[in-house]
C-alpha cells in the first residue's frame, strides 16, 4: 500500500510557476547567459550534476537514448549521482530561478520510496518503481512534466504546473500536458531566457537505506519525514496492542474508522511536522479502513502485523 502516490497526486506535484517575470512573451533574442548552479552533498557521496557540466551531455543522451531535448529542457533537468555504498531513499530538490534584477522564484519536488526504510528494507532499490537510487547509480530528474528515463520509464521525474492568467495560454498547456509534449511544456514554463540570470538546483537533503539523514536541511525534511514514519508506526502499533489485549474486532474497526474521519489537513511545503504526523495519521487509518471494507478484518489485521514485525529503519541525522 504505497504512500508514493500521494506525493504524485494527481500526475505530478503541484509546483507554483507565477512569476511575470519569467512568463513574458518570447520577442527578443536572449542576451544574457544564464548560470546554472549545482549543490549536491558530497561529503556523503550525493551528487548534483546539472547542465553546464562537461559531463551533463554524456548523461543525458544515455539517459534519453540520444533523444533530442530542447535547450530549455536541459536546464531544467540534472543528475542525481549516488556515489556512496548505500541506497538513496529519499531527496529533496529545491530549484531556484534568478532574474537579471535579482527576483527569484523557486521550485521545490520531493522524491521518495519509503517503503525502503519500513517493511520493504530488504529490498534492493534498484528493483523499487519509485525514486531510490542504489547505491552508484545515477536518476535523472527534471521539472519538465513527463520528461523520463528511457531506462526507467515508470519514473515520472517532472514535476511543475503552471498558473498563467490569459485563458488561451492555459487551454494550450493543457494540451501539451494531455500530449505530453515536453518540448512545449519546457517553453512555457520559461518564455523568455533574456531575463534569467542564473538558476540553482540544490539538494536540501537525502536518506540512505539505513535511516541516516545527511544534507543542510534548511525544509525540514528529516522531521516531515520522520513523522510519516512516525504516524504510520503509532496506528500500526496501537491496532497491534488491541490484539494482543484481545479487543473485539468492532472496537479494532472503529478506532480506524475514527482516525479515518478525523479533520483532513492539506500539506504544503510551508507544513509542519505536526501537520505532516495528523495528514498521515488519517491516512493510513483510512489504509487499514479500505483494506477492512474489501478483504476483510482477518485480512485487515494479518496486513498490518506482517508490516510492524519487519525492522523498520531508524532514522538519524549525521
Amino acid at each position: 500500500m504505497g504512500t508514493r502516490r500521494y506525493w504524485l497526486f494527481p500526475f505530478i506535484l503541484i509546483i507554483l510557476i507565477a512569476s511575470a517575470s519569467f512568463i513574458l512573451p518570447n520577442t527578443r533574442k536572449r542576451s544574457v547567459d544564464i548560470t546554472v548552479i549545482s549543490k549536491g552533498i558530497p561529503s556523503h557521496g550525493v551528487l548534483l550534476l546539472a547542465s553546464g557540466d562537461p559531463s551533463f551531455e554524456k548523461n543525458l543522451s544515455a539517459a534519453l537514448s540520444n533523444a533530442d531535448i530542447s535547450e530549455t529542457e536541459k536546464l531544467l533537468s540534472a543528475f542525481v549521482i549516488n556515489s556512496s555504498q548505500r541506497s538513496v531513499v529519499a531527496y529533496y530538490v529545491r530549484w531556484t530561478l534568478a532574474d537579471v534584477n535579482g527576483k527569484t522564484v523557486s521550485h521545490e519536488r520531493i522524491y521518495k520510496d519509503l517503503s525502503l526504510l519500513m517493511e520493504h528494507r530488504d529490498k534492493q532499490a534498484r528493483d523499487s518503481e519509485g525514486f531510490s537510487i542504489a547505491a552508484g547509480s545515477t536518476r535523472l530528474i527534471s521539472l519538465i512534466p513527463f520528461l523520463s528515463n528511457a531506462h526507467q520509464p515508470q519514473d515520472n521525474i517532472g514535476g511543475a504546473w503552471f498558473v498563467h492568467t490569459a485563458t488561451e495560454d492555459a487551454d494550450s498547456v493543457k494540451h501539451a500536458l494531455l500530449d505530453r509534449n515536453t518540448k512545449e511544456l519546457g517553453t512555457k514554463m520559461i518564455r523568455d531566457f533574456e531575463h534569467i540570470a542564473s538558476i540553482t538546483v540544490s539538494l536540501n537533503g537525502a536518506f540512505f537505506d539505513d535511516g541516516t539523514f545527511v544534507g543542510p536541511d534548511e525544509s525540514q525534511f528529516f522531521s516531515k519525514v520522520k513523522a510519516q514514519l512516525d504516524a504510520r508506526y503509532d496506528v500500526y502499533k496501537r491496532v497491534q496492542d488491541m490484539l494482543l489485549s484481545q479487543k473485539p474486532s468492532d472496537k479494532i474497526l472503529r478506532y480506524v474508522t475514527d482516525l479515518a474521519s478525523m479533520p483532513r489537513v492539506s500539506l504544503g511545503h510551508s507544513s509542519s511536522p505536526d501537520e505532516f504526523y495528523d495528514f498521515f495519521k488519517r491516512f493510513y487509518g483510512q489504509e487499514i479502513s479500505r483494506i477492512w471494507s474489501k478483504s476483510g478484518a482477518q485480512s485487515a489485521i494479518h496486513y498490518v502485523e506482517t508490516t510492524i514485525s519487519k525492522p523498520w529503519a531508524t532514522l538519524k541525522k549525521l
